[in-house]
């Protein structure tokens, strides 16, 4: 159980964005297309990713962003590693920080008031 294999798994299962160097892109699966954009990185703790960004790439409100975001805890559970960041809203701004907050919070982290993100999966089991 590794950062490592979550990596390797997180980079096996999204394609390369060619636009944006640092950005994955991963496939729906009721839609069939590329719709959302995540840049995952590892730290300098071998049981920890860093969640620097997550975006639709498509206009959508089908929940896509929500099973994008259940795909990636499933893999940090599967590898046993935590998940950090920083909840901020990007691009077009389609939800508030508070909105945004309350979205990570329903998916299983724990954020604290300024937005910091955490993911533990050993205590989601």
């Amino acid at each position: 159980m590794s950062a490592q294999g979550f990596m390797d798994e997180f980079i096996g299962g999204t394609a390369e964005n060619a636009v944006h160097n640092r950005e994955r892109l991963w496939r729906s699966a009721p839609s069939g297309d590329y719709v959302i954009g995540m840049e995952v990185e590892p730290t300098p703790w071998r049981r920890a990713v860093r969640l620097q960004n997550i975006r639709r790439i498509r206009p959508s409100r089908c929940g896509e962003g929500s099973l994008a975001l259940d795909w990636l805890t499933a893999l940090a559970r599967k590898h046993g590693t935590w998940i950090v960041g920083q909840a901020e809203p990007t691009g077009h701004r389609w939800m508030h920080k508070r909105q945004l907050k309350q979205w990570y919070a329903r998916h299983g982290f724990d954020v604290t008031r300024t937005g910091e993100l955490l993911y533990r999966p050993e205590s989601k089991r």
